[in-house]
């Protein structure tokens, strides 16, 4: 089984269309693939059309503090050929709960124990806080999107410590499968900043560039694979979970 977080810090760099539209991509090739939400905004439960279950009185949210002992498939739902854990309002709260709990890093990796999946996707909160040292540690591989500007760029760098910081706080390694170029926009700025990138960092050779359609399958509470399958993004979607299958960025 492959687990991948999919992080930046940054907001609004294409996180949550990238988890929602992989998971897609992984299962058209006949993966089976769970996305956890562990957004508190709950993006990707509201992307996928579930925005209702965002106030469900049970939630991930009781998992990770050890409010309730039952089998986290309880609140597994499917959402178009892949499965998904929503997230939930409380998710708010959680960090601060979790900080009074003994080896808090590791609550979700303990939840997740167990199931079965070919790949299991974590779409990540906009911070560096403790959900996300779970969702790193429990997955041990990270896809990051970006925006190619400078503010993203500065961005980059903090979670690069971040990574370098657990990897020696818990002894292990954590894999960047690549670093994803997303709401792109093809002009100059755009171009000299993944130039300055290029054989600095593991770029993926391909970007997800911005299309109208990518809007409206959000709105309808689809993947883009689902919505518009033959445009050319949900081609690269396609290429990207090709890629991550192969272990991502030599």
């Amino acid at each position: 089984m492959r687990k991948i977080a999919i992080a930046n810090q940054k907001g609004g760099v294409g996180k949550t269309t990238t988890a929602i539209n992989l998971s897609a991509a992984l299962a058209e090739r006949n993966k089976d693939v769970l996305l956890i939400d562990l957004d508190p905004q709950g993006h990707a439960t509201e992307g996928l059309g579930f925005a209702s279950v965002y106030d469900a009185e049970i939630s991930i949210a009781d998992y990770l503090v050890g409010r309730i002992k039952a089998p986290l498939s309880d609140i597994i739902i499917e959402a178009e050929d892949f499965h998904l854990i929503p997230s939930n309002v409380n998710l708010f709260a959680v960090e601060q709960e979790l900080l009074m709990i003994k080896k808090r890093e590791f609550v979700l990796s303990k939840l997740i124990d167990g199931l079965d999946y070919d790949y299991i996707l974590v779409d990540c909160p906009p911070n560096l806080g403790v959900l996300v040292d779970n969702a790193l540690i429990t997955t041990q591989e990270i896809l990051i999107p970006i925006q190619a500007e400078d503010t993203s760029i500065r961005a980059l760098f903090l979670l690069f410590d971040q990574l370098n910081a657990i990897e020696k706080s818990f002894g292990i390694k954590i894999k960047i499968l690549g670093i994803l170029p997303s709401l792109f926009l093809y002009d100059s700025i755009s171009r000299q900043t993944l130039e300055s990138l290029e054989g600095k960092l593991p770029l993926i050779p391909f970007q997800i560039k911005k299309r109208v359609d990518i809007k409206r399958a959000w709105r309808e509470g689809k993947s883009l694979l689902k919505y518009n399958p033959k445009l050319d993004m949900a081609d690269n979607y396609r290429k990207l979970a090709n890629l991550v299958e192969k272990g991502g960025v030599e």
